[in-house]
């Protein structure tokens, strides 16, 4: 019996914690401080996101032109032949 009423306590204190984070999470969104916070870092986190992106890009290019180069030079035939 001692299990089950722990496990209740558990849960309760687990349902409490959630019910709180949202209730924060509510009074966050309808401050226009944090709104504009919000805005600045999800802007920073494209920035970033799409600096990645052209940087991987630009290495997938440069691995394949260099693939490219490789077949090309093997595919010509040589001058003495």
């Amino acid at each position: 019996m001692a299990r089950k009423q722990r496990n209740l306590v558990k849960t309760a204190a687990a349902l409490a914690a959630a019910a709180l984070v949202e209730k924060a999470i509510q009074k966050a969104v309808n401050d226009p401080r944090v709104r504009r916070k919000a805005k600045a870092v999800a802007t920073a986190l494209k920035k970033r996101a799409k600096a990645a992106g052209k940087k991987i890009t630009k290495a997938i290019k440069k691995r394949t032109s260099k693939a490219a180069r490789a077949a090309k030079a093997k595919r010509r035939k040589p001058v003495g032949a």
